[in-house]
């Protein structure tokens, strides 16, 4: 490389680079110092798209600068991102998350109980109702979580999840 090191202040400048493969024009996307990575973005007129080439720093054989070229349309740093709407939508996404997890993660419960949740949930719908597993909305399989205390539900899926849960038990021994 012809002495040119990249810095944060070179991305969006528009180079010319010459390459052991040949020559290539575009914007600086990225860069990578510790991989010697490069990623040039160029317009493709065919498509209306943007093309980007990862170009190892070690072929290169020479770079310019075109300083008075057009700036980059494409660059993020020249989009115009609403903030609102993104930290909402991070919100929204947490918010849900955390809904979901309420169903999945017991609280208070042992290693054991969890992984039994874990594997009923696998073949059958399960969700926490305090440290009660809840198979397919009807069916409750209560601490310590043995062939016994399964309650409730239509006898087959009673037998169903009986059935299911003294696998998993034999398995976690």
């Amino acid at each position: 490389m012809s002495g040119f090191v990249f810095s944060e202040s070179d991305l969006d400048t528009y180079l010319k680079i010459e390459t052991k493969e040949g020559f290539l024009e575009g914007w600086l996307f990225t860069f990578d110092n510790q991989t010697k990575l490069v990623v040039i973005e160029s317009p493709d007129e065919r498509t209306e798209k943007k093309d980007f080439t990862f170009i190892k720093m070690d072929s290169i054989l020479n770079i310019k600068r075109m300083e008075k070229h057009k700036k980059n349309l494409f660059s993020i740093k020249n989009a115009n991102i609403n903030q609102k709407k993104i930290q909402s939508r991070l919100q929204n996404t947490i918010r849900e998350f955390d809904q979901k997890a309420k169903h999945i993660y017991g609280k208070n419960v042992t290693v054991k109980a969890q992984k039994i949740f874990e594997s009923l949930n696998k073949t059958m719908e399960c969700n926490w109702d305090n440290n009660s597993i809840v198979v397919l909305q009807e069916v409750y399989v209560n601490s310590p979580y043995s062939v016994d205390d399964v309650v409730g539900g239509s006898e087959q899926t009673n037998k169903r999840v009986k059935l299911v849960l003294s696998r998993i038990l034999n398995k976690l021994k």
